[in-house]
């Protein structure tokens, strides 16, 4: 590996890991917020809205692997149209749950199993199988 291209994925990691702190911290509140008040985000529109916070950086709104960060990324998100064929819905949800590594994909993708409800996973599930 070259020194620019070590410098780069070292870069890529930072920035990554600094992004995941800050849309966790962000997330956590959010939720905690929503617990608070006795919502969890289950309603269609709050899982569009939760998709587009913690997902679509990277995967992109459609779940096409475009998203603003996916330049960055190494490996870059999947195309959900590709990663996603002949998976079932448990596949998905651990992937979601303990993050790429948990569905022997790439370990950049953080795990959201101690952010997110069963139920908000499983909507999320049901939402991404739905942009394919």
């Amino acid at each position: 590996m070259t020194d620019a291209r070590a410098r780069l994925r070292c870069w890529t990691v930072l920035a990554m890991k600094k992004q995941f702190r800050a849309k966790t911290a962000l997330l956590v509140s959010t939720l905690a917020l929503g617990t608070a008040l006795g919502a969890g985000p289950t309603r269609a529109q709050d899982i569009q809205k939760l998709y587009a916070f913690n997902c679509a950086g990277c995967h992109g709104p459609q779940g096409r692997g475009n998203g603003p960060s996916a330049g960055i990324l190494l490996p870059p998100p999947g195309d959900f149209r590709d990663t996603l064929k002949g998976r079932s819905d448990e596949w998905i949800a651990r992937v979601i749950e303990k993050g790429g590594a948990g569905g022997n994909m790439a370990a950049v993708m953080p795990a959201y199993g101690g952010l997110l409800s069963e139920a908000q996973i499983k909507a999320l599930v049901a939402y991404i199988k739905r942009l394919r």
